[in-house]
């Protein structure tokens, strides 16, 4: 399967396109919030349509999460697993396609997100897919064991809007065949400066 990587390309393909998200997720609360009414749950994803999953146990995170990835003007298919357990069988389920990215938190009951990414990186289906720790913990240990583990990328969770907003547009544009896993640790922690 050939899987779309965001980059600067992908959003020179899109002028004066009117982005649309797709929340495909069972009727959950925040779903039926953010629903965009256009668009059908059985449409098809479109191949310039980016497929995320966001790992998140806090209702609240996801709902923010989601209005973000609104914001930045790309068209995604977002998903949402309540807890690691319900990620992994999203992921293993033969009737679903794969996400292009994977935010991932690392404290969920069920499974954390740690637990989360060694099976997926230990599984053949599974194990190329770009996964990025989205985490309110700065913790040393959290970012070395993620890291050891085959994490993409770590971020740690911003605190305002505008920062999130930012985080989610330069994540989304990444290439990343840059941030391949356990590749270069100087690249690993997602940096709030433009380089």
């Amino acid at each position: 399967m050939n899987y779309f990587q965001p980059n600067q390309s992908y959003l020179s393909r899109l002028p004066g396109y009117n982005p649309v998200i797709n929340f495909s997720n069972k009727g959950n609360h925040q779903d039926d919030k953010l629903k965009n009414k256009a668009v059908r749950k059985d449409m098809p994803l479109k191949q310039d349509e980016l497929y995320i999953i966001l790992a998140d146990d806090d209702s609240d995170d996801r709902e923010l999460f989601g209005e973000v990835i609104k914001d930045t003007g790309l068209k995604v298919k977002l998903d949402f697993a309540e807890d690691g357990r319900e990620l992994l069988a999203m992921l293993e389920s033969s009737a679903k396609e794969l996400p292009q990215l994977i935010f991932l938190d690392l404290n969920m009951p069920n499974k954390s997100g740690t637990e989360c990414l060694e099976i997926i990186r230990s599984s053949e289906k599974l194990k190329h897919l770009p996964v990025v720790i989205y985490s309110t913990s700065a913790s040393i240990k959290d970012i070395d064991e993620t890291f050891e583990r085959g994490a993409n990328l770590y971020i740690r969770k911003p605190s305002s809007y505008h920062d999130l907003l930012s985080m989610a547009k330069r994540v989304l544009m990444l290439d990343w065949e840059k941030y391949k896993a356990r590749a270069s640790k100087a690249n690993f922690i997602f940096s709030d400066k433009t380089k």
